[in-house]
């Protein structure tokens, strides 16, 4: 398979990722070569034109190639489980991928809104993937199908690991994917699991390419959460691939909430994301928080540890692998934080009802969800303020 010299990218995002959008384009831009051309794809769930025509100008000093298709999913999304961990219906999008790009388009990079690209995207375009669907990374949260599929195609050896992947970065063959009708066979999947899967886009696609995907280095697919990990032996990599991955993360991938964008924090991640923002038109805005927010944030951390760390064992004896292990974890954060006691445990009750019924505990206990700032409003904040500050210096240097 010919490898085209431009570069396909293809991303969703609505309002609410849109900085995150920002950020991810400009982070793989700085990091390219700028002979590289760049055909843009954007998948876009209701942007204000103001919104659109912002990020335009912050990423139109390359040679890129912007595109905005809308999707059209009348009755397409019918049936199929919204909010919770998807989030949004733009996370759906990326399965209309082959209905959408143009028929001339046989390769694309798939990426999510939430990540930061700290290296050149070239190097990951130029793999080979002629024979199979798409390459992607083998999740490091949820290594095995065993461990969040409810069933597996009757063709599959349930008996052996089946490596499962994240979709947040792949690089798709588009010939493969059209041919094989991955798109329609995922949103049936979807529709058929909409209970039972918990990852949804995610979750129907390695449900439908079982065998078909092959694995990048976790390099390329570098998950927060991972920081949450007590014991590496818990993770699908070699020693080697991890040591690399933590050290110098190609792609860094924010998976939990908040965002960097919804709640000012001092990880690699984050000094990684607003190093890239202060980039842009938007140089030195932070997000802010009441010291009431700090404090929730603070308790809801220490919950969502010991959620994913309860998660961890349950996906550990789904695998067969060594779930008690991982036990004494559990009980010192329990221990350390009395109040996840109470939390975990509502938690862990009211996880079974419908989202609706269950979003006071995950909006208290889970995690902080607060709804992103627009850009224009962001944008038309620091004109305002740039224009005070700036006939504040004109009346000073008049002053006698």
């Amino acid at each position: 398979m010919t490898v085209p010299p431009t570069i396909n990218i293809a991303t969703s995002l609505d309002e609410n990722y849109a900085i995150g959008s920002l950020v991810m384009i400009k982070s793989l831009l700085v990091n390219l070569d700028r002979s590289t051309k760049i055909n843009l794809f954007l998948f876009e769930d209701n942007l204000d034109e103001e919104t659109k025509l912002f990020l335009e100008r912050t990423w139109t000093d390359r040679s890129i190639c912007i595109t905005w298709l809308c999707p059209q999913t009348e009755g397409r999304l019918d049936n199929v489980r919204m909010g919770g961990y998807a989030g949004v219906q733009a996370t759906y999008y990326r399965l209309f991928i082959g209905d959408l790009l143009p028929a001339n388009v046989n390769r694309v990079i798939y990426l999510d809104a939430d990540l930061v690209i700290d290296h050149d995207i070239s190097e990951l375009w130029r793999l080979d993937v002629s024979d199979c669907v798409l390459r992607a990374v083998q999740d490091g949260i949820t290594p095995y199908a065993q461990c969040a599929l409810p069933h597996m195609p009757d063709d599959v050896d349930a008996t052996a690991l089946i490596p499962y992947f994240n979709a947040g970065l792949m690089l798709i063959n588009l010939e493969n994917w059209r041919r094989e009708n991955i798109g329609d066979r995922a949103l049936a999947a979807a529709r058929t699991y909409q209970r039972a899967f918990r990852y949804w886009d995610q979750d129907a696609l390695n449900y439908c390419l079982i065998g078909r995907w092959e694995n990048l280095s976790p390099c390329w697919n570098r998950a927060t959460l991972w920081d949450a990990v007590p014991d590496d032996s818990y993770f699908p990599y070699s020693a080697e691939q991890l040591v690399a991955a933590r050290k110098s993360p190609r792609v860094i991938h924010c998976l939990c909430y908040p965002k960097h964008w919804h709640f000012p924090g001092s990880t690699q991640a984050e000094s990684r994301f607003f190093h890239y923002l202060d980039m842009t038109a938007l140089h030195g805005w932070r997000p802010r928080a009441t010291r009431f927010e700090h404090m929730v944030e603070t308790l809801a951390r220490r919950h969502r540890t010991c959620v994913q760390l309860l998660s961890m064992v349950r996906k550990a004896a789904k695998a067969h692998r060594a779930p008690a292990r991982y036990v004494p974890y559990v009980f010192c954060q329990f221990f350390r934080y009395p109040w996840t006691i109470l939390s975990v445990p509502l938690h862990i009750l009211l996880s079974p009802m419908h989202y609706r019924g269950r979003r006071v505990t995950e909006s208290i206990f889970g995690r902080l969800r607060k709804q992103a700032p627009r850009i224009a409003d962001i944008a038309r904040k620091f004109r305002d303020e740039n224009a005070v500050s700036s006939k504040h210096r004109c009346m000073a240097a008049n002053s006698p």
